[in-house]
């Protein structure tokens, strides 16, 4: 019984939000929404016992040799926390939008700038044990883009801009597409899994 009334709760939930999406009958439109405001409910309570862990988590770290991270992280948290609970106008008051623009935005950058190197290097050494085909085309078109943000002379720089724009507007932007278009159905798959019971993450 512990495992029926769960599962046949949450296929039957599911159900009738999936037909609040294709019928247009007003029970079913209105229990989709309820549905839908529960489940954002429910996240909201889910991330703050998430932050919860976190914190409690680097508290207990402060001991140790990660000490300075953890106190990094906790300060971070604490300060961001202080800034919106004064501001009180959320993410779109000022010193909440100076903070993305002069701290996240900036640590963000640097961020994916050394993950682009890495991917070069990590691509290079691989390259080194097993050539192929595409780790080249993967190399090539690494240093192509990473190239063309260089202050390089005007012809040569106009010459590496129109690589890259060829590379992101075609095989990047296709990859991307692709990605998302996988994760999209894999959703799909997880969702229909969950509405014929085979997954039962709620505890079956």
């Amino acid at each position: 019984m512990k495992r029926v009334v769960p599962t046949a709760l949450a296929i039957g939930v599911g159900i009738i939000t999936l037909l609040g999406l294709f019928l247009d009958q007003p029970i079913l439109v209105s229990l989709r929404f309820a549905f839908v405001d529960w489940a954002t409910i429910l996240a909201v309570f889910a991330l703050l016992i998430g932050i919860g862990n976190i914190f409690s988590v680097h508290l207990s770290r402060l001991a140790g040799r990660n000490a300075p991270y953890s106190a990094a992280l906790l300060l971070s948290f604490l300060a961001v926390l202080g800034v919106a609970l004064y501001e009180g106008a959320g993410p779109g008051g000022p010193w909440m939008t100076a903070l993305f623009q002069y701290v996240q935005l900036p640590l963000e950058s640097a961020l994916m700038a050394t993950l682009a190197v890495f991917l070069v290097l990590a691509g290079y050494r691989a390259l080194r044990q097993q050539r192929s085909v595409g780790m080249v085309i993967l190399i090539v078109a690494a240093l192509i883009v990473l190239a063309a943000a260089l202050p390089l002379p005007g012809g040569l720089s106009g010459v590496l801009a129109g690589l890259k724009e060829g590379v992101v507007s075609g095989p990047a932007a296709g990859g991307a597409r692709g990605l998302i278009l996988g994760v999209a159905l894999g959703a799909l798959a997880t969702g229909l899994r969950l509405l014929i019971g085979v997954d039962r993450p709620q505890g079956g």
